[in-house]
């Protein structure tokens, strides 16, 4: 069965945001996908989830520049702001946002939106996947980095760093160990599918009405297994309710990930950290299908994006988003 760190046990008990207790083809996806208007006046504000390698990013200054848009940080982008060496690391990540802290977003963990969406019975808006706490520190914690990179760090910032980044490591450690998930799911994904739907899927054509239909029973059945295996659902969401759960958004793009590795092969011989990654984009794809778009310097994350979205508007909601 094809599965997604978001209902892991140990998905999110790091403290992997920024605050703690303590002192190729860039694609910018501009459009909104709520109900907007098609042609839009200069005023739009966007809030965009944005991925680890687009943090340094030249595009990613224009973007914030007007003062109008929002950058929205998923807890996968905050833990890789950590990775490498530390304090440079998280300098560069974060010198181009800390201009701009007034518009940063930071959302709360995966299992924290699980939880909430459960208990709200599938009703609670956008605005409270969003991590209240850390934003209010932000501006102080980017002064902090600052400070520590010109040789003067605050007291504790440098252990507090150095926590954060053993924290990181292990979060990821386990992430290459989860990665062999997806490649078995791949495998029995491409056992059960027919020699008909197989060759359609990788010569690209278009698909027929029962290939469509056998592509739409698994998403469903990939979300059922999430819902119900995992350990923060307390209430299954009714038909109406199932497309805007965030387990069935990560559960649309793991099914879009796995379909578009046997479309393309080399699953076999795709590294753990490749896979890993996948996890890491399909977790900011069901984010973003709740905001207004990805920003990403990876061509495949931006098309994940883009398919889940078609599907999640033109088969799925039969309403607006919540």
């Amino acid at each position: 069965m094809l599965r997604h760190p978001a209902f892991s046990r140990q998905a999110s008990p790091i403290p992997h945001r920024f605050i703690g207790k303590q002192p190729t083809k860039v694609s910018a996806n501009i459009r909104p996908l709520r109900t907007a208007p098609s042609v839009y006046p200069i005023c739009v504000s966007l809030w965009k989830v944005v991925d680890a390698n687009f943090l340094r990013a030249p595009l990613l200054e224009d973007y914030l520049h007007d003062g109008e848009n929002y950058v929205v940080f998923t807890e996968q982008a905050c833990i890789e702001s950590y990775k490498g060496s530390g304090l440079r690391n998280v300098y560069a990540s974060l010198d181009i946002v800390a201009r701009y802290p007034a518009q940063v977003v930071i959302l709360h963990g995966a299992r924290h939106v699980v939880a909430l969406q459960s208990q709200s019975g599938y009703k609670a808006p956008r605005e409270e996947f969003i991590d209240r706490e850390q934003m209010r520190g932000f501006r102080e914690f980017c002064e902090a980095v600052r400070l520590a990179e010109s040789g003067k760090p605050p007291k504790g910032l440098l252990k507090q760093l150095h926590t954060k980044k053993r924290l990181a490591s292990e979060y990821f450690a386990r992430t290459l160990q989860d990665a062999e998930l997806m490649r078995q799911g791949v495998r029995l994904l491409t056992t059960s599918f027919n020699p008909a739907l197989l060759k359609q899927l990788r010569i690209r054509s278009v698909l027929s009405a029962d290939a469509t239909e056998v592509i739409m029973t698994g998403i469903l059945l990939v979300a059922a297994q999430l819902l119900k295996t995992h350990p923060d659902v307390e209430r299954i969401p009714g038909s109406k309710e199932l497309p805007v759960s965030f387990l069935f958004r990560c559960a649309l793009g793991t099914y879009l990930r796995a379909l578009r590795w046997i479309a393309e092969g080399g699953i076999e011989q795709a590294s753990p950290a490749r896979l890993a990654n996948d996890s890491v984009d399909i977790t900011h794809v069901a984010y973003a299908t709740f905001f207004d778009g990805v920003l990403s310097a990876d061509q495949k994350l931006n098309d994940l994006y883009e398919e889940a979205c078609w599907l999640l508007h033109n088969i799925f909601l039969t309403s607006d988003p919540v």
